[in-house]
């Protein structure tokens, strides 16, 4: 155990807590909430956290440390508010204690507070986790009003998973599988969020200047990506499917007449939707509308790395999101500080098949038919979760000499953009306004990073 004491000293998770020792509780959502990354990478980073945390809170920070036993603490970091009571026996004495004052002072408060319902007088954290999107959707809020926030956390995970239900591509039923199916065939009905989606998507490919474009699905299946079998196309296989890559294949007619029958319809018969690129983003903040429709003034709403925070936890000034490191999977770069702001990031680095020697990502440009090549991961900051999904996949097909012209533009949205240098190091470049936020951490091989600030924002 003792060598493993000493992984755990050098873990990068020690490096989110700046100023606490060992003796400080390290609180689950009031330092590092949760990370931004490539969308896989987040299951693997908050489980492996959660369960570290644990041993930490159990063997070291309990003050029960003898020789090279330990003691296991089965509780979870958060219950979730449907979650059960953890069985006595697997809870330490530490956290027995924690818990039979939290039901005294409980008891207490009821009576102080004449039974009100759901009340009390401490404020608590109310999370809840699900799969949705093909990824983990997690909600969390600071309440002392746990039947309201518990109502608003379900709310806004019950509105990720109406989304899905819209605009996935996998499930044969939703709105956007029957779209692909017909709209090349004749113009199909189409209202609410799907048209809105698509139409904020063309904004976005008018922006990009075509870099950011949802017709890309017929290229991410040439290469291989849907179907997990990596395929490095020839140049007349990549031409036959360029035609049918084009967000101006996408016709909307929208009808202002009384019936208000707007439809959409394909100029190409191989042209599909894939919102991969924004659906998250929006779908966040979708749920976001469901959070402050309950009056709350916190959360922190996560959709596989897709991030928004409402206000700020509870006695903190902002919430610490963790930005992974694209190269060491056990590392975050650092963390943010954010505030009624949104983050995302697209990377290189969970998504990508090597052959020959030459690692392709999934992240195609559409212009050209073939995977990014140079830039290895990209993080925005902005006002809104659509936003920083459609801009971390614009900001990585540009790369960073052209995505940066773009996104100092834009006001109110930051961006950090990392790419290969000539010499085979790797370069992280962000705005100004990205690194006011940003709090580096040490990494490993850090003589082999070039880090850069850019201009300011032109407002």
């Amino acid at each position: 155990m003792k060598a493993g004491v000493g992984k755990l000293l050098k873990k990068r998770f020690l490096y989110q807590f700046p100023g606490k020792s060992l003796k400080n509780p390290i609180r689950i959502n009031k330092d590092i909430i949760n990370v931004t990354g490539a969308t896989m990478s987040v299951q693997y980073m908050c489980a492996g956290v959660r369960k570290v945390l644990a041993v930490i809170d159990s063997y070291y920070l309990s003050g029960r440390r003898s020789g090279d036993t330990i003691s296991r603490a089965n509780a979870p970091a958060a219950l979730s508010v449907k979650e059960e009571p953890v069985s006595e026996t697997n809870i330490s004495q530490n956290v027995k204690a924690r818990t039979a004052d939290i039901q005294k002072s409980t008891k207490q408060d009821k009576k102080q507070n004449d039974n009100r319902e759901g009340q009390s007088s401490e404020v608590k954290i109310i999370k809840q986790t699900r799969m949705i999107m093909g990824t983990f959707a997690e909600v969390s809020v600071y309440s002392k009003d746990e039947k309201t926030a518990g109502q608003a956390v379900e709310g806004a995970l019950d509105e990720m998973e109406r989304m899905d239900r819209i605009m996935s591509n996998y499930k044969q039923d939703s709105e956007l599988s029957q779209m692909n199916k017909y709209a090349a065939k004749s113009p199909v009905h189409c209202q609410g969020e799907l048209l809105d989606v698509i139409e904020r998507s063309h904004y976005y490919s008018e922006l990009s200047g075509g870099a950011f474009d949802i017709t890309v699905s017929p290229l991410v299946t040439l290469w291989g990506f849907f179907q997990g079998k990596g395929h490095v196309p020839t140049d007349k296989e990549i031409e036959k499917v360029l035609p049918a890559v084009s967000y101006k294949n996408i016709v909307i007619n929208k009808n202002t007449g009384t019936k208000k029958v707007n439809t959409v319809f394909f100029k190409n018969t191989q042209t599909q939707i894939d919102l991969g690129a924004i659906g998250k983003g929006y779908a966040v903040d979708k749920a976001l509308e469901i959070v402050k429709k309950f009056g709350l003034e916190n959360a922190c709403i996560n959709l596989g790395g897709n991030i928004y925070v409402l206000g700020t936890p509870h006695d903190k000034t902002a919430w610490k999101i963790g930005v992974q490191h694209p190269r060491n999977k056990g590392e975050i770069l650092g963390y943010l500080e954010l505030r009624d702001e949104a983050t995302a990031t697209s990377g290189d680095y969970e998504r990508f098949f090597e052959m020959n020697g030459k690692r392709y990502s999934h992240i195609i440009n559409p212009l050209t038919g073939r995977p990014v090549a140079g830039t290895i991961a990209t993080t925005i900051v902005a006002p809104t979760g659509t936003e920083v999904d459609a801009l971390s996949t614009s900001l990585f097909v540009l790369g960073h000499e052209k995505g940066l012209e773009l996104i100092k533009k834009i006001p109110n949205v930051h961006a950090m953009i990392i790419y290969e240098g000539n010499d085979g190091k790797i370069i992280i470049e962000m705005t100004k306004g990205f690194a006011d936020k940003f709090k580096k951490s040490p990494v490993k091989g850090e003589d082999n990073v070039k880090w850069h600030v850019v201009a300011s924002h032109k407002q």
